[in-house]
């Protein structure tokens, strides 16, 4: 028997992930060193709203099409023959 994930946890699955990824690049990035060539990298609220929004509309389709493409799969291996 297949259960069904509430979105909930589908949704908290894929944003820890993201945050992870994220909290990881970031870090990367302010990591200062003593070299006299280092960047100071300024996030703009503007940029990382966009950002943030343009994440959540791809995390909102590949949720929906996936569960789609997993419905098909499911049905042709499973399905009445």
């Amino acid at each position: 028997m297949i259960k069904k994930r509430k979105w909930m946890h589908e949704a908290f699955d894929i944003l820890f992930v993201m945050i992870l990824c994220f909290a990881t690049l970031l870090s990367a990035m302010l990591i200062k060193g003593d070299s006299p060539l280092k960047i100071e990298y300024a996030i703009k609220p503007a940029t990382f709203v966009l950002t943030f929004g343009a994440v959540m509309v791809y995390i909102g389709y590949v949720a929906r099409e996936s569960e789609k493409g997993l419905k098909a799969m499911v049905e042709k291996v499973y399905g009445q023959e």
